[in-house]
């Protein structure tokens, strides 16, 4: 079961955060041999999505930055938004981080 974290991101700048890939026990996953994505999106069965970046830092302790540039999130509509993290290996694909993001609106622009 994924691990369920909600951010809140202010649309217009850059943001990250570190995040550790774990398994049901909560024990760190290596993910030396996974291909990650992550996307977010309006809702679960919406067509349009967005990116998030996800750099491995320590594949061995499966620590990840998940991220979102300034240029990328002032292009998206304030508002909240679904997420995920995927990672996959032989076939087998596993979601480690899910929850909402809330897009805080851009004054200064």
């Amino acid at each position: 079961m994924a691990t369920i974290t909600d951010y809140n991101i202010d649309q217009g700048t850059d943001w990250s955060v570190v995040v550790t890939a774990k398994d049901d026990a909560g024990a760190a996953i290596d993910i030396s041999n996974y291909t990650m994505s992550s996307q977010m999106r309006k809702n679960y069965t919406s067509t349009t999505s967005h990116a998030l970046t996800a750099t491995v830092l320590n594949a061995p302790s499966g620590t990840i930055t998940l991220g979102l540039a300034s240029a990328v999130s002032t292009l998206i509509k304030s508002g909240y938004y679904y997420y995920d993290v995927e990672i996959a290996s032989g076939g087998i694909v596993t979601r480690i981080l899910e929850g909402k993001i809330h897009l805080r609106p851009e004054v200064t622009k």
